[in-house]
């Protein structure tokens, strides 16, 4: 089991919710909006009653997301429609909601990912200065940085300032790090040409728009074997 996990772009934090969980764990985005969700959730009521059950329309949740609150049941639900997107549609756009996505869908597993939460640094800081201060032999960092191509559409869903990431920059970190890697980016030639100095592996994943498959690229410092 690796001693220390790092991701230094969590976004969701869907691979550090699927996986086993390490004993130190550290998970960081530049969106503040995200990382305080994370925190959000770490204090969150289990019970589903206490949050807010008539968001079934489009109309009901753009009228929920208008207004500030102040208990965690009714911020969580906010964020959750807010931040809903990733390489889709994004499903809401000046406070207009443009998809029947649930917000409740995952409150059953709240306490799962209470448990899962308990103990982990939660950062909202510069990637470089995290994987520098966390780096070590013992280390595991899984990267999920903007992808070069989604950076061209403002639908995506990325934190504003995404379309000037340096993949250079990242590069030259990865080169200096003690500890292992795998990261995951879009498969475009300016990616193999800026990583070659790595592993790197062709997959191909299941999408839930068409064409229904998208091929990525695993890169890391060590042997990948799938």
């Amino acid at each position: 089991m690796t001693k220390i996990y790092v991701e230094p772009f969590v976004g969701s934090g869907a691979i550090f919710f699927d996986k086993e969980k390490s004993p130190i764990n550290i998970l960081n985005d530049l969106d503040k909006r995200r990382t305080d969700l994370f925190k959000m959730i770490m204090k969150a009521p289990t019970d589903p009653d206490l949050y807010d059950k008539g968001l079934t329309s489009s109309k009901s949740k753009e009228n929920f997301i208008k207004k500030d609150y102040k208990d965690i049941p009714s911020i969580i639900l906010k964020e959750k429609i807010l931040l809903t997107g990733g390489f889709n549609k994004q499903p809401v756009r000046n406070n207009t909601v443009y998809d029947e996505y649930n917000p409740h869908g995952s409150l059953q597993y709240m306490s799962l990912y209470k448990d899962k939460l308990k103990g982990v640094k939660i950062l909202n800081q510069d990637y470089e200065k995290v994987m520098k201060q966390y780096d070590g032999p013992d280390t595991f960092f899984y990267l999920d940085p903007p992808y070069t191509t989604p950076m061209k559409d403002s639908s995506t869903g990325y934190v504003k300032g995404s379309d000037e990431f340096d993949y250079d920059r990242l590069n030259d970190v990865l080169q200096k790090i003690k500890g292992k890697f795998l990261m995951s980016l879009d498969n475009s030639q300016y990616i193999k040409q800026t990583f070659k100095k790595f592993k790197i592996k062709e997959i191909t994943i299941p999408i839930n728009r068409n064409p229904k498959f998208r091929k990525e690229l695993l890169i890391s410092n060590y042997d990948i074997h799938l």
